[in-house]
């Protein structure tokens, strides 16, 4: 039986109810009488419209009716032939075990979905549709609610679609989005692929809470979501600290979701390694890998400029005050890193080809014997996050610096 779900609005008073539940349906033990029909329906009797063939199906209606349930709910009508075929699954598995599907433990029906897709149309043919089929009936029907171990992943957004329906789904994701995005958000990307992204990590955190409401999420679900995922580990951060801003969370530091690094911070002023750091905690949307790399070429950068300027000690003072630059309509006396990448991108050039030097060296146009300055992609990269998170970090406060010793 499938029920109806409870509209957005009513989502405060009462906790969210599947379509599909186990209350509604008859979960007695395995009689004797259902045994000896189980045994039947394996043999599968080529007259199906025979007496006995009648009697079985009807011994077994109480046990067909809820996988025709979770069969209609997915399908909607479509692939009804398929159907047949599941219940074929259902009844063998239960005749094998002995008892019926509402008395199986997580772990038979981990067993029964096998532990990937290979392995189950190994066992029960390739069919498609049969799989997902019989996952819905485990978090349905037998409430086994954490199927990652089953590789759930590829399935998670179809999944949530069908157990909490397409347009709560999309809302409660354009919610999030609205948090940590857009002119009014953390200054995330409100793209589609940013949707798509925050859509797969919402669909996982609200299939473990078995509940599509932003408002009923906690802290330790959205964690226990992204502890084996990076991605997901990644935008999760993002939701918990939009859930911050929305006042359902309480706005108290987050323990870092990776093991912390430590950085030395010899060679460059206190203010740079600060700033860098500061950039490293809340860059939470890069890989590890990625978010390492740019440390690394940031921190580069800070000693180049401690040697060779030392007066710039934060990256909002990278000026060049005596660089050229030719064939352009902008006052060359006072550049910022952001305004000449600028320069260059009108001009069309990924290099440097219109500035000329008058009394501050660019590390990439050096000949200084740096490990990195004979390439100006990582100078580049480097500009590439210097100009995109000027604004977004809070100014780093003055105060005594270990220079010289790893920081954590």
């Amino acid at each position: 039986m499938i029920s109806h779900p409870l509209t957005a609005s009513g989502h405060s008073a009462t906790r969210w109810r599947m379509p599909i539940v186990p209350e509604d349906y008859d979960r007695r033990a395995l009689t004797q009488e259902e045994r000896w029909a189980l045994e039947q329906s394996v043999v599968q009797p080529a007259d199906t419209s025979s007496k006995q063939a009648i009697a079985v199906r009807k011994m077994l209606l109480r046990l067909s009716r809820p996988i025709a349930d979770i069969y209609q709910l997915r399908h909607q009508g479509h692939s009804a032939s398929a159907e047949s075929a599941v219940q074929r699954i259902m009844r063998g598995e239960m005749l094998r075990r002995g008892n019926t599907f509402w008395d199986w433990s997580p772990g038979a029906w981990m067993e029964t979905l096998c532990p990937s897709v290979p392995l189950f149309h190994a066992r029960y043919g390739p069919k498609k549709g049969l799989r997902v089929t019989i996952m819905d009936a485990a978090y349905l029907l037998g409430e086994v609610t954490d199927l990652r171990a089953i590789g759930i992943g590829g399935e998670v957004s179809g999944c949530a679609r069908v157990y909490f329906g397409e347009h709560l789904l999309s809302e409660q994701c354009q919610r999030a989005l609205d948090l940590v995005a857009g002119d009014q958000g953390l200054g995330y990307t409100a793209g589609s692929q940013s949707f798509q992204q925050l859509r797969r990590c919402l669909s996982t955190i609200f299939l473990l809470n078995r509940s599509p409401y932003l408002e009923e999420l906690s802290e330790e679900v959205i964690r226990d979501a992204g502890k084996d995922h990076e991605e997901i580990r990644s935008i999760s951060h993002r939701v918990i600290v939009g859930l911050q801003q929305l006042g359902l969370f309480p706005p108290r530091p987050m323990a870092p979701l990776d093991r912390p690094r430590c950085f030395d911070s010899s060679g460059m002023a206190p203010e740079w390694f600060a700033w860098c750091q500061a950039w490293y905690d809340q860059a939470v949307d890069l890989t590890t890998r990625i978010r390492e790399e740019y440390m690394y070429t940031l921190l580069a950068t800070g000693r180049w400029l401690h040697e060779q300027v030392p007066a710039i000690r934060t990256p909002e003072q990278w000026v060049l005050p005596h660089s050229v630059v030719e064939n352009s309509d902008f006052s060359p006396t006072r550049l910022t890193a952001l305004e000449t990448l600028l320069i260059l991108e009108k001009q069309g050039s990924d290099h440097s080809p219109h500035i000329k030097q008058r009394g501050v060296v660019w590390p990439f146009m050096s000949s200084y014997s740096c490990s990195w300055s004979a390439s100006s992609s990582s100078l580049w990269r480097c500009f590439g996050v210097l100009t995109g998170s000027l604004f977004c970090l809070p100014p780093q406060e003055e105060g005594p610096s270990a220079a010289g010793s790893p920081v954590c």
